[in-house]
C-alpha cells in the first residue's frame, strides 16, 4: 500500500478538523518511517526484485520491528504517548493518530504478499498474513485509487477553502499521488539499490507532509462562516 495510506489521514482529518493534516500525514507513513531507517542500518530487509508481483519490484522478507502486527499495536501506543504527553493534544486528535497509525498495518493486509508477521515474528518461519492484492496490478491501483479518492471526497465535504488555493490545492494533489501511484504500479525499476529505494521513499513521504501542512492553511472545516480554530497551531489542538 502506498497512497492508499492516506485516506486514513484525510478521513480522520474530516472527523476532527482541529487535527493537523500534515501530523496526520506523519502517522498514516508512520511504519514506514521506522522500516526505512532500519533498513538502512540493517535491522530489517528489503530485497530489490524486478517483477516480484505484478505491482511491486521488491520483497520484504523481514520486518518484525516496524510491521508486524505487535509493532503495529506498539508503535500506535507510542504516538498516542507521544500525541497525549509530549505535544498536549486532546483525547479526540491523539486517538485519531493512533488509529492512523495502526491502520497502516491493515491497509498493507490487503496488498502485500505474505510478509506482515503475526506470530514467531522473529523465527524464519514466522506466521504471516496478506491479502496479495499485489499479485494482480489492476486490482491492487483500483484499491489504492478508491480508498484515496473516497478518503478526499470526504475531507472536501467536511471542509472549505479559505483561499482560491485551498479551492485547487487538494483536486490536484489527489492527481499527483495518483500519478505516483501509477509509476510505482506499472513502471519499471528505476532504482539501483536499496538504500536508495529507502531514501527516495522517504524522500516522498516529507514532501507529501508538507504540501498536507499546505493545505491545512488553505482549508478549514466545518461551515465556511464558522471558522473557529487555527487546525495547525498545537496548543488550540487540545482546548
Amino acid at each position: 500500500m502506498f497512497v492508499g495510506h492516506y485516506a486514513a489521514s484525510f478521513v480522520a482529518k474530516g472527523l476532527e478538523p482541529r487535527a493537523s493534516l500534515a501530523l496526520l500525514f506523519i502517522a498514516a507513513q508512520f511504519l514506514d518511517f521506522v522500516f526505512f531507517p532500519l533498513v538502512l542500518l540493517g535491522g530489517e530487509q528489503l530485497s530489490l526484485l524486478p517483477n516480484a508481483t505484478q505491482s511491486t519490484h521488491f520483497e520484504l522478507p523481514f520486518m518484525p520491528y516496524s510491521h508486524s502486527i505487535w509493532a503495529a499495536i506498539f508503535w500506535s501506543t507510542i504516538a498516542l504517548i507521544i500525541c497525549r504527553s509530549l505535544l498536549n493534544l486532546s483525547r479526540t486528535i491523539s486517538l485519531l493518530v493512533c488509529l492512523v497509525v495502526g491502520s497502516h498495518w491493515w491497509l498493507d493486509l490487503l496488498v502485500h504478499t505474505p510478509d506482515l508477521a503475526v506470530w514467531r515474528i522473529f523465527s524464519s518461519d514466522a506466521s504471516k498474513w496478506s491479502f496479495s492484492l499485489w499479485n494482480n496490478v489492476y486490482l491492487s491501483f483500483a484499491a489504492e485509487t478508491c480508498l484515496l479518492l473516497l478518503s478526499v471526497a470526504f475531507y472536501l465535504k467536511k471542509t472549505h477553502p479559505t483561499s482560491k488555493a485551498g479551492k485547487y490545492l487538494v483536486p490536484a494533489f489527489a492527481a499527483l499521488l495518483l500519478v505516483i501511484q501509477a509509476i510505482s504500479n506499472f513502471a519499471d525499476l528505476n532504482v539501483e539499490s536499496e538504500a536508495a529505494f529507502a531514501w527516495q521513499a522517504m524522500t516522498m513521504f516529507i514532501v507529501f507532509i508538507v504540501i498536507a501542512s499546505i493545505l491545512d492553511h488553505h482549508r478549514s472545516g466545518g461551515p465556511a462562516n464558522n471558522v473557529t480554530t487555527e487546525p495547525l497551531n498545537i496548543k488550540n489542538s487540545s482546548q
